[in-house]
């Protein structure tokens, strides 16, 4: 009855590794063709604008662009990179997008990102930086220990968003009431005007 017992066990056993590693490769095989149809859809997009497609990014992007927004975490890497010049209001105005992926913390506290990010070398000099993202709670903390962000005119927007500019007039003349309405519609948002990055 024992033997009976354990050699029931042991199949349960096999079924339940069986079952495991199907569900492991079926989960595997799905995500490979998710991925697989992105980057077709990307590829063509990018001949669409007539910008150059790089599936792995070029491992040194990150690393050459002076952006703080790349500086964060480790293990910095860059794919489905798509590159291209437009014109601006007369002037030439190069593009870059992909996808950002970094970690954070060691051991069993690591924690894999991953961002898309859009980057364009506007034309113009002199633009003053601005910053504006979704609030953190550290953000709501500093705004009680007097270190304030722009407020706007829209409250649901001032509690939503943080934007810092050292030229609030530039500030309320990039972020209007359609401005306002777009990026509130959006889940996450965030963009940086960096001056002393531009090239």
């Amino acid at each position: 009855m024992l033997a009976r017992v354990l050699q029931d066990s042991d199949v349960m056993s096999g079924l339940m590794f069986f079952a495991i590693a199907a569900l492991v490769i079926v989960v595997a095989v799905l995500a490979y063709r998710a991925d697989k149809q992105r980057r077709e859809a990307l590829t063509r997009f990018a001949a669409s604008l007539g910008f150059s497609y790089d599936r792995d990014g070029g491992g040194d992007f990150v690393t050459n662009r002076l952006h703080r927004w790349f500086d964060r975490g480790h293990s910095k890497k860059t794919r489905n990179r798509i590159e291209g010049s437009r014109e601006l209001a007369g002037l030439d105005c190069q593009v870059y997008m992909g996808d950002f992926h970094y970690v954070t913390g060691s051991g069993k506290n690591q924690s894999s990102h991953a961002h898309s990010y859009l980057l364009l070398t506007l034309p113009w000099r002199g633009i003053p930086n601005m910053e504006i993202r979704t609030e953190h709670l550290l953000d709501k903390l500093g705004d009680a220990m007097g270190f304030d962000d722009i407020d706007f005119e829209s409250a649901e927007f001032s509690r939503r968003f943080m934007v810092k500019s050292a030229d609030k007039r530039f500030a309320y003349a990039v972020i209007h009431p359609r401005m306002m309405e777009y990026l509130m519609s959006q889940d996450k948002y965030g963009f940086h005007i960096d001056r002393a990055n531009a090239s």
